[in-house]
């Protein structure tokens, strides 16, 4: 059933494009500052849709049993309006927090994002065709996919009110037991299958399909999430959003993205295609097909149809999988279906045989592995605790300083600060210390020349270290616990700087690199203050904090490495 929350407290950050007509189209191509000036709530009400687009199919059968959500004159929504708990996701300029309504003591997940940080990245259009994507997916419910229940914003934020998943996403559960059976593969890539069919019936194209985006709920039925890179085909801004996207790197993940994207070729909902079956692949083997130590050695993968399928892999699966990850986007499964009729051509696939696709959302989803009840929510980070336990009677509601501060060191206090460097036993980040005499700790910046002096010493005495292979069997300079900005809250990543030269930042426990900063002779360092220093690239700027107040002594580092590579004329 859909909640009844009022439709009317909808903030005018961007015009719903599903009920739009030609002065709301104008209003959408204004920028987010003067969208702030005129805050007036909007309404994108959910109804019963007879359209031929869901007529018969899943989606009509939820749309029936819906309710409408009611037509309010209520008061403009504001943070305050909420209790923010831990922090569930995060995006590249978002923060996303469990939250509940003191209104109603409903949970829901609060995805923020920060206005100077999309405007200095020049990522105001995609939030834009979020939200309008989202609206049309509201006006045409599908089980499948997160629900949109409210926008607003303040002077310096927006605030995107969401379906709450309780299991959270699909990438750590894959993690936790290795991979799926053939049982648990089918189930879930059918209801991802029916997600996608949906969302390009709409003309919406995601851009991003990827475990980290497939959310489980309380039932473990799969919702489609983060619609940040959507493409809306027909959309009369399209020129101006595709400008907007070549001034940035390539939507997407790199393990997940379609050659085409990388060529700067039309993009279809092939892409989806594709990274429905690079998704199945690792649903299966635990892990995507395209791997490299960076982007840039993925791509070439990718281009060249470079992967493999581990010993005793499911011929059923693999041949379904093969019917996906073709280079020519027409000769992908599906993508010659006509939208009207859905992906029959999948459906139909023998992978799917004897599969009930029209109660699939009330069928009991099967066991996945040894996941022990509950783990799907503990595997993904999630607490199991009572509503009590997760928002305590002490907290106080909205996301001013007071309140990012206490999220802030939950973040630290979940995040391992015993994290092995790769010397000795494990000691808590900025204590580790070593009497060898090729230890990357006891460097300073100004020593940077005797590393390059002893370049095959380095390299041999840290090829016993763990990170070694991580990085490329460079040698390490620089290494520690930062925080990456993005979004509200910085993400605890460690950050490695290398011979090569090369600056990654790791998620604790990941053997790839979260990211890698790509290194050219216009890169620079800058410390803002004691704490915060930016590294700045043509494409982008990276934004870190050191809470050991060292920004200046990374920039040294950086900075005195890159005088090495890029000498100055």
């Amino acid at each position: 059933m859909a909640d009844d929350f009022p439709s009317k407290q909808m903030g005018s950050v961007i015009s719903c494009y599903t009920k739009c007509d030609s002065t709301d189209q104008a209003q959408m191509k204004t920028s987010i500052n003067s969208e702030t000036k005129n805050n007036s709530p909007i309404e994108c009400t959910i109804k019963k849709d007879s359209s031929p687009l869901v007529n018969g199919s899943i989606v009509k059968q939820v749309v029936d049993q819906s309710t409408s959500v009611p037509s309010s004159t209520t008061k403009k929504q504001r943070d305050k309006d909420y209790i923010f708990g831990k922090v569930i996701g995060e995006g590249s300029f978002s923060t996303v927090f469990l939250v509940k309504d003191i209104r109603n003591e409903k949970q829901y997940a609060m995805k923020v994002c920060d206005k100077d940080l999309l405007l200095r990245e020049r990522k105001s259009e995609y939030v834009k065709r979020e939200r309008e994507a989202l609206c049309r997916v509201n006006l045409n419910l599908c089980p499948f996919i997160i629900k949109l229940y409210a926008t607003f914003q303040d002077e310096s934020r927006l605030y995107f009110v969401l379906s709450y998943a309780k299991h959270g996403e699909l990438l750590p559960i894959i993690n936790k037991v290795g991979s799926f059976n053939e049982e648990c593969t089918k189930f879930y890539a059918a209801e991802l299958i029916v997600a996608l069919e949906h969302i390009h019936r709409l003309k919406l194209i995601h851009r991003d399909i990827k475990p980290e985006n497939i959310l489980l709920n309380e039932d473990m039925h799969i919702q489609l999430g983060d619609f940040g890179s959507v493409k809306i085909q027909g959309l009369d801004s399209d020129d101006r959003f595709k400008e907007a996207s070549r001034r940035n790197s390539f939507v997407g993940t790199a393990q997940y993205v379609a050659p085409e994207i990388l060529t700067d070729k039309e993009q279809t909902k092939s892409v989806d295609l594709w990274s429905f079956g690079c998704t199945v692949y690792q649903m299966s083997s635990g892990y995507p097909p395209f791997r490299g130590l960076n982007e840039y050695l993925i791509f070439q993968k990718v281009m060249k149809l470079e992967y493999s399928y581990p010993d005793n892999f499911n011929s059923k699966i693999r041949d379904f999988i093969e019917n996906f990850l073709v280079l020519e986007p027409l000769d992908r499964l599906g993508a010659t279906d006509c939208d009207e009729d859905g992906y029959t051509s999948i459906k139909n696939h023998e992978f799917f045989d004897g599969l009930e696709w029209e109660s699939l959302h009330l069928q009991l989803p099967p066991k996945i592995g040894a996941l022990e009840e509950n783990g799907a929510a503990a595997s993904a980070g999630e607490s199991n605790g009572s509503t009590d336990e997760l928002f305590p009677s002490s907290l106080e509601p909205g996301l001013d300083e007071r309140q990012i501060s206490r999220l802030l060191g939950l973040e630290l206090r979940d995040y391992d600060e015993t994290a092995d460097f790769g010397y000795g036993d494990k000691k808590p980040l900025g204590e580790i210390k070593s009497t060898k005499v090729y230890d990357y700790q006891q460097l300073l910046p100004e020593d940077i020349s005797k590393v390059f002096d002893e370049l095959d010493e380095w390299k041999r005495h840290q090829a016993t270290d763990s990170w070694h292979e991580r990085i490329g069997r460079n040698v390490i300079l620089k290494m520690g616990l930062v925080g990456k900005r993005k979004g509200i809250l910085p993400k605890p990543r460690i950050l490695v700087l290398t011979t090569g030269p090369c600056l990654y930042y790791f998620n604790q426990g990941r053997d790839q690199p979260k990211g890698e900063i790509p290194w050219n002779p216009k890169l620079k360092a800058e410390a803002k203050n004691f704490k915060i220093f930016a590294v700045k690239t043509p494409s982008k700027n990276y934004y870190f904090e050191d809470h050991n107040h060292q920004s200046q002594v990374w920039c040294d580092w950086i900075n005195n490495l890159h005088k090495i590579y890029h000498p100055p004329t």
